[in-house]
């Protein structure tokens, strides 16, 4: 049945706003003008002029397309909001008057995307928090800054998603960083052959009437097996996986070690937070201070201390300041740095530059110097 140019489907969809939770009623409200061909007469309005005939015709259909979203706005509100539009008379017209009060002012909104952009950069996963939730938080957080007129692509959101889930995803965050595509997504044949897999062991555990306690929740599981199905298919190695762990990349531009691996780290004091800049200005934000103990591909472990916490780096950093406090010369010559000790005048390592001009300084690199070898202090050279 239609009304009014209006289909009895179309009036079911119609979300009604009463005042609250703005945002979301205008995306719903956007949705249903586009689906209805009205979106770019409410945003943009029309001239109500014309000169000939065929212009008057023209005017006459765009005027009906007009009363139609105008009427989609009317059946929108409460009967407590109707009396801010009842004289408007257009479509566009009730549309900014709705939106300049429920909204705000350019300065408004401006203040208010602020807001969201903080909220955004400190947004972090809770420790008890599942997957899910935390993804519903992210997913309200853009829509909200969307909906003020935000640009934030997809590539922002799964990079913040990545860098602040907690701990024990972690493998997670490892996987994909070092595939090649940064941003995949688990695609639909991913999540049937991990469903597959997790109802086959779950067969085998009841036909075994095994119980035991698993310290990897439900959740995890299927995650750290969606990874596997993705590495798979990508062929991220184990060798690869591990290099993320034990590689350095020198800088010297920041004044302590900093890592965004948490779980590398022997001890953690969160409390010590703060706000520092690296060489290129950017300001990055520390949530702990501790103890990072590395163990080499000879099994020696090597301990860095005074380490900063960084969730947001993509590397780890090797303060290049910090080396030459502790002893350490560093020199740059030819596309190599070389690190010496002071003390004996040994070369510690000699780090090839790479084609995006940064140094990465392998675990791996440092034993093969001999390293270890030296004083009964090596096990503490990175202090």
């Amino acid at each position: 049945m239609v009304v009014n140019g209006i289909s009895s489907s179309s009036q079911s969809l119609i979300p009604i706003f009463t005042g609250e939770k703005y945002e979301f009623w205008s995306i719903k409200m956007k949705t249903l003008f586009k689906s209805q061909g009205v979106w770019e007469l409410v945003e943009e309005g029309f001239v109500d002029q014309a000169s000939s005939n065929e212009e008057v015709e023209k005017l006459k259909k765009i005027k009906k397309k007009d009363a139609k979203a105008l009427c989609f706005i009317q059946q929108a509100v409460h009967d407590t909001i109707f009396s801010r539009i009842a004289a408007a008379t257009t479509s566009s017209q009730a549309w900014k008057i709705l939106k300049k009060e429920f909204q705000g002012s350019a300065k408004v909104i401006t203040v208010k995307l602020q807001t969201y952009r903080r909220e955004f950069e400190t947004l972090s996963m809770k420790s008890n928090e599942s997957i899910q939730t935390y993804l519903s938080r992210v997913s309200s957080l853009v829509n909200q800054m969307k909906s003020y007129g935000e640009d934030i692509s997809e590539e922002i959101v799964v990079a913040k998603v990545l860098r602040s889930l907690t701990p024990k995803f972690e493998h997670v965050v490892v996987a994909i960083e070092e595939s090649h595509d940064l941003w995949v997504v688990f695609e639909e044949e991913d999540v049937k052959e991990v469903k597959e897999e997790v109802e086959i062991e779950e067969d085998q555990m009841k036909r075994n009437k095994i119980g035991y306690f698993c310290a990897i929740t439900a959740e995890s599981q299927v995650i750290r097996k969606l990874i596997v199905v993705k590495s798979r298919r990508m062929k991220i190695t184990k060798q690869v996986l591990q290099k993320k762990m034990t590689m350095r990349i020198l800088d010297s531009g920041c004044s302590n070690h900093m890592s965004e691996i948490r779980s590398l780290f022997k001890e953690l004091d969160e409390s010590k937070k703060s706000d520092v800049r690296l060489g290129d200005n950017k300001k990055i934000q520390v949530e702990g201070r501790g103890t990072v103990r590395i163990r080499t591909s000879q099994g020696n472990a090597k301990i860095l201390e005074d380490v900063m916490f960084v969730p947001s780096l993509s590397h780890n950093l090797l303060s290049i300041r910090q080396l030459m406090i502790s002893g350490y010369s560093i020199s740059f010559d030819d596309g190599f740095c070389t690190i010496r000790s002071k003390k004996s005048g040994q070369t510690i390592a000699t780090v090839p530059m790479t084609n995006n001009k940064m140094f990465p300084l392998e675990v791996s690199m440092v034993e093969k110097c001999a390293m270890v070898a030296s004083s009964d202090n090596d096990t503490r050279l990175w202090h």
